[in-house]
């Protein structure tokens, strides 16, 4: 798994810490809700 489980789906909300996962500004990242954790393209 590219997400580890420590990291909270507020990660992407974060400026700055893009990396992997998309950022859940709600810019059209409706199918991402958790941020990579659950998203089934990354799992």
């Amino acid at each position: 798994m590219p997400s580890p489980p420590c990291v909270p789906a507020e990660d992407g909300q974060k400026p700055g810490r893009p990396h992997r996962q998309r950022p859940t500004k709600g810019q059209g990242t409706s199918a991402r809700p958790s941020d990579g954790q659950s998203s089934p393209h990354q799992a």
